[in-house]
């Protein structure tokens, strides 16, 4: 089940000001405020920032979800201007560990449809539907947590202005070509109506009378 997660950076200059004004401690005032950040965005292109938030995220991610349960990677796919784009393959995941992850939070309409729907398919001996329902619920919720991982934890802690958007392999052709429309790509087309994100029911049981 992996899934594409698109990062649009909004404030690369900001970003390097900021970081360029912590490591002078102060010392960037008078004629000399804001020079060190203003050389700063003219060394590092966007281009090399957004690279280096792939390679950060595509370690970082993952070390933050191992106590959800959750083993994943993250594949650099594109990094270029303001747009990152990796893909997120999970390895492994621990539905019950999850579960208590989701109680704790107090999320215990999550907790409860894990188990439930982990138990039902297994009494019922079906193991499509187990292999099946265990893995929609474990995207659905591990595509939330990543959300508020990045919003509330490395975005906010580095003043990362940025819009994320979570999108499955249908879905994600029309939005990153349409990405590359907005920041006019050189190739790039013109804008076009992305594809719909209407969920397609599908039959996850093996038997015929069921789900």
């Amino acid at each position: 089940m992996p899934f594409y997660l698109n990062i649009i950076i909004e404030n690369k200059e900001e970003v390097l000001h900021k970081q360029v004004d912590s490591a002078l401690g102060g010392l960037d005032t008078g004629l000399f405020k804001g020079l060190g950040g203003n050389i700063a965005n003219k060394l590092v292109s966007d281009d090399d920032f957004a690279d280096g938030i792939a390679d950060i995220l595509a370690v970082y991610l993952p070390e933050m979800l191992v106590e959800s349960g959750i083993t994943l990677r993250l594949e650099k796919r594109y990094a270029i201007g303001s747009l990152v784009v990796l893909l997120v393959i999970v390895d492994d995941a621990d539905v019950k560990k999850m579960a208590k992850l989701a109680e704790a939070e107090g999320h215990s309409w999550s907790a409860n449809c894990m188990d439930g729907c982990a138990d039902l398919a297994r009494k019922i001996g079906c193991n499509r539907a187990l292999s099946a329902s265990a893995a929609s619920i474990v995207e659905s919720s591990l595509q939330t947590r990543i959300q508020q991982i990045l919003a509330t934890g490395y975005f906010q802690e580095r003043g990362v202005k940025a819009k994320t958007q979570i999108l499955q392999e249908k879905d994600q052709a029309s939005f990153f070509f349409n990405a590359l429309a907005k920041m006019k790509v050189q190739g790039s087309g013109r804008l076009l109506r992305e594809a719909s994100d209407t969920t397609h029911k599908q039959r996850v049981c093996c038997f015929d009378s069921c789900f």
